[in-house]
């Protein structure tokens, strides 16, 4: 299990509760905050995952259904 810091499902979870947290505010500029730090988390999952060569390829969009 790699540390927390490498671990993609750490940032994902923190990215949740992040926007669960933004959703109880009132004020739209804290609302705004708490969503930029949700992405912010998203981003390092991403990080995380490519650091852990798990990140699926990017598949063309004939490949994935779409197009003809």
């Amino acid at each position: 299990m790699p540390n927390r810091l490498s671990n993609p499902t750490h940032w994902s979870h923190r990215a949740e509760e992040a926007r669960a947290v933004a959703g109880q505010f009132r004020d739209r500029e804290t609302r705004r905050i708490m969503l930029a730090i949700a992405d912010g988390y998203d981003r390092m999952a991403r990080h995380a995952e490519k650091r852990l060569g798990i990140l699926a390829p990017q598949k063309a969009p004939a490949e994935n259904g779409q197009g003809s």
